[in-house]
């Protein structure tokens, strides 16, 4: 039932954004009243803790099948960037936490500050990837780092904001192939195209299918 409403809401607030979100918008999706809502969430405020929460519980998940060898470096970065983007174009969930952070000043509650895990995410692996010689020598782990949160998080939002989400795998491949030359030098190409494997390799495990593609 909580998944349900959870589910719901997040179209609702996918659709019209926190502040036209509506209870009872959301109650219409289900073809509930409002008051059949407010005993799991009282509130427009914790249905949004609720999707943020839930997509935070995730993160975990989506991480650990890309650690190499029980560490985590550039590939790796490279195929969770691919695989939240997937997750991004077709999870509704995904969609509303990442718009409900974007649009945090009107929410009526405090949400975890935004990319503060992505951010260190991405400095822990290229620590790894820099202890494997795997990045240019010299390179600045954090600058980079904030680079590419900045950019992953900007190319999703671009992409949606355009009516072009459907694209946003490939757009991601571009983003990383361009800046990938800028920190592992002449072997970006190949790096690109394993993480992309990984990701192949992943949906297909999970869909029992294989793709041709990132899913």
């Amino acid at each position: 039932m909580r998944r349900s409403l959870l589910q719901a809401a997040a179209a609702e607030f996918d659709d019209r954004g926190y502040a036209g979100a509506t209870i009872q918008g959301i109650a219409d999706k289900l073809g509930k009243s409002k008051g059949a809502l407010s005993y799991h969430f009282p509130s427009k405020a914790s249905f949004a803790s609720g999707i943020v929460e839930a997509f935070y519980r995730q993160v975990p998940a989506i991480v650990e099948p890309y650690r190499e060898d029980g560490s985590f470096g550039i590939g790796s970065l490279i195929a969770v960037c691919l695989e939240v983007a997937q997750r991004f174009r077709d999870d509704v969930m995904v969609r509303a936490a990442v718009r409900i952070q974007r649009e945090a000043k009107v929410v009526e509650i405090v949400l975890p500050t935004p990319y503060i895990d992505w951010l260190a995410i991405t400095e822990v692996a290229l620590r790894g990837a820099r202890e494997r010689g795997q990045v240019l020598p010299g390179l600045d782990l954090q600058a980079t780092a904030r680079v590419l949160v900045s950019g992953f998080f900007g190319t999703q939002q671009v992409a949606n904001d355009l009516g072009r989400r459907v694209e946003l795998v490939d757009w991601m491949v571009d983003m990383w192939r361009i800046v990938l030359p800028g920190i592992v030098g002449a072997e970006s190409q190949t790096v690109l195209e394993q993480a992309m494997d990984r990701v192949r390799a992943h949906s297909a495990q999970n869909t029992g299918e294989s793709a041709s593609e990132p899913a």
